[in-house]
C-alpha cells in the first residue's frame, strides 16, 4: 500500500508541474490574442485605443493610434523568465 501511494506521488508531482507551465504559456497566448483584437479595433475604427493588461507580475499599458501603430515599445515579463517584446511601430510581438 505505502509503494502504491509514493508512486501516486510521484507521479502527482510530475503532473503538476507541467500543469503550471500550461497555465502559463495559456496565459501568454491569452494576452496575444487580446492585444491582436485591440490593434485590431484600432485600425478598424481609427481612433486611439489604450489596451492594459493585468500579468501575475504587473500591469501593463499598450496605446494604439488610429493606423493600429504602437507608441511605446516595451518588454512583458512572466514568470520563469518568460517574456514578449512589442516592438515600436507597428507593434510585432516577439518571444525570445
Amino acid at each position: 500500500m505505502l509503494l502504491v501511494l509514493s508512486v501516486y506521488a510521484v507521479c502527482m508531482s510530475y503532473g503538476m508541474r507541467h500543469l503550471r507551465f500550461d497555465a502559463l504559456r495559456y496565459q501568454k497566448w491569452l494576452l496575444i490574442s487580446e492585444y491582436a483584437h485591440a490593434q485590431f479595433d484600432a485600425i478598424y475604427y481609427k481612433e486611439h485605443i489604450d489596451f492594459s493588461y493585468d500579468s501575475l507580475t504587473s500591469r501593463y499599458e499598450i496605446h494604439f493610434n488610429g493606423r493600429g501603430n504602437v507608441n511605446m515599445a516595451q518588454t512583458i515579463d512572466f514568470l520563469e523568465n518568460e517574456e514578449l517584446i512589442i516592438t515600436l511601430g507597428c507593434g510585432r510581438i516577439h518571444e525570445p
